[in-house]
């Protein structure tokens, strides 16, 4: 079942609806997860759950609600960590210099932060 096909189950319950306002707001909740794109105002997850359990609706609705909604994408991604390339040695073989893995600023420092493109820099360090 795709996402727009339970979106319209969903507003057909509502429809359809005999358990009260409590239930249709539970579906409100759930179709509101699922209309949001990334960039609008967030649904607590956990709230929409909970709206949906306290419900007690049939076992056939609830369960792929909740695959649904535990498949969308979160408003909060994790950006992947970038790290420091070594590219410049001393006469010892130390590294004295580093690039940026994001945009290829070169710096002295291991700062946790690209002073070129704010990269967070903690992620490993390249192994070569």
């Amino acid at each position: 079942m795709t996402k727009n096909e339970t979106i319209q189950d969903l507003k057909y319950l509502i429809q359809n609806d005999d358990y009260g306002s409590l239930h249709k707001e539970a579906i409100e909740l759930a179709i509101k997860a699922l209309e949001q794109s990334p960039c609008e105002s967030a649904v607590s997850r956990r709230k929409v759950f909970s709206a949906i359990h306290n419900t007690h609706l049939p076992k056939k609705y609830e369960e792929p609600l909740w695959n649904k909604i535990s498949d969308l994408p979160s408003v909060t991604p994790i950006r992947p960590k970038k790290y420091w390339i070594p590219v410049g040695y001393d006469d010892y073989g130390d590294v004295c210099s580093y690039k940026c893995s994001e945009c290829g600023e070169f710096s002295t420092y291991l700062d946790n932060f690209c002073c070129n493109c704010g990269a967070d820099m903690k992620g490993e360090k390249d192994a070569t």
